[in-house]
């Protein structure tokens, strides 16, 4: 059962409505520092900014990178402008956003979402290129249903439902599917939920390859996650741990774990939030995914409503990408450094005694061929190893090896 975002946005309303008042409220009396950031100035935009040095160059150089930006022609692009182009004009006594600047942004944000910005803030932080999440499974602890025999009851010996998410660079979960009974591993539940399907037959359009940073080498976009799910072109894994494991695919694993961590440190923000999750969740399934949906939609609000309060300080200054998230438990009440989403999903996954066990098992094994025919997952996790070891080196990940 499938629910938009602003159903989720619904069931915690009153909450946020009220926060978002008051945060109102504090803009409105805020007194601003500067009326325009330094960096946003027109002659720093005009001289550094992106319009100016890579957009206008693709435009009279590079079709080809130009039909990527913006999935159309110049002449096209051209056409839209020349139609739109009064309506984009500022009349502003401040000097506005160029017509052509302002376009181009807004149909390359509808071209890709919030894909591009997902990746490169976890380059920026974590010095993982092209990551669109990082996925991981949660057991939330439930009291044990009605007769549902050992369907909810997992390999840690207590009942729970499982919640899979993807996260952004910042903890905020940008994709959940929530309902799935405790009994099943998160490789399995992946397989079977909305998004792995969608994947595989390739209805979600996700950026096209490109150019790893600093280096001449293309490689696609995807989600990074442990080694309990599988290795896809749209899933990159660390290689499974053997006796003559090289140094490559070592600062590999290095190098994907530390930007993977930042989910579990999103599942020890929210708990630790969150009280309700101390002991067990005593309602129906149902119930219990409902209270987890609220809770991860509060959970983003508040996580963007602090980052968007620390970028205003005057001395703040973003986080290393060397950060390297501590190991945490899957059971952890806290995380150790301590947008929403598209698709969230709730599954009804109420009792069914029916063979549901030899069903999911069956499902977990049928993926369709989909993207995975398009490219080779080994030669994209390959031709990432050797530019973790060439162009993209960062010195912290040889010191990990000691």
């Amino acid at each position: 059962m499938n629910f938009s975002p602003l159903q989720f946005l619904l069931v915690g309303g009153l909450l946020i409505s009220a926060m978002a008042d008051i945060i109102t409220e504090l803009d409105s009396i805020r007194i601003r520092r500067w009326w325009t950031k330094p960096h946003l100035m027109e002659r720093a935009r005009n001289e550094c900014g992106a319009y100016t040095t890579v957009f206008t160059y693709f435009k009279l150089n590079d079709h080809e990178e130009f039909q990527h930006f913006t999935g159309m022609s110049v002449l096209q692009f051209s056409y839209i402008l020349d139609n739109v182009r009064n309506d984009l004009t500022t009349t502003s006594h401040r000097p506005g956003l160029h017509s052509e600047l302002k376009l181009a942004a807004t149909i390359n944000y509808l071209r890709f979402g919030d894909n591009i910005r997902v990746a490169d803030d976890f380059y920026g932080l974590y010095g993982y290129p092209h990551c669109l999440g990082a996925l991981d499974g949660r057991h939330f602890r439930i009291r044990k249903p009605a007769h549902s025999g050992g369907l909810y009851f997992n390999r840690k010996k207590y009942h729970s439902i499982v919640l899979l998410t993807a996260c952004d660079a910042h903890r905020r979960f940008i994709y959940a599917s929530v309902g799935h009974r405790g009994g099943r591993n998160d490789a399995g539940i992946f397989n079977t939920c909305q998004l792995a399907q969608d994947l595989e037959n390739g209805r979600i359009q996700l950026p096209r390859p490109a150019r790893l940073p600093n280096s001449d080498v293309m490689s696609l976009f995807n989600f990074i996650a442990d080694g309990g799910f599988g290795l896809q072109p749209y899933m990159m894994i660390p290689y499974r741990d053997h006796p003559n494991k090289t140094i490559e695919e070592k600062i590999f694993d290095i190098r994907l774990t530390n930007a993977r961590k930042i989910v579990e440190c999103a599942f020890g923000v929210l708990v630790e939030r969150f009280q309700v999750f101390d002991t067990p969740l005593r309602f129906k399934p149902k119930t219990s995914q409902n209270i987890i949906l609220c809770c991860m939609v509060i959970h983003n609000y508040l996580t963007t409503c602090n980052l968007d309060y620390e970028k205003e300080q005057p001395h703040h200054q973003q986080e290393d990408s060397d950060l390297e998230p501590s190991d945490v438990d899957d059971d952890a009440d806290v995380c150790p450094d301590a947008s929403f989403g598209e698709q969230f999903q709730q599954v009804d996954d109420m009792v069914d005694e029916s063979g549901s066990s030899e069903q999911s098992q069956n499902s977990d094994n049928e993926m369709g061929n989909g993207i995975r025919n398009m490219h080779s997952a080994d030669d994209i996790r390959e031709n990432l190893k050797i530019y973790f070891v060439t162009d993209g080196d960062v010195n912290w990940q040889w010191a990990k090896l000691q």
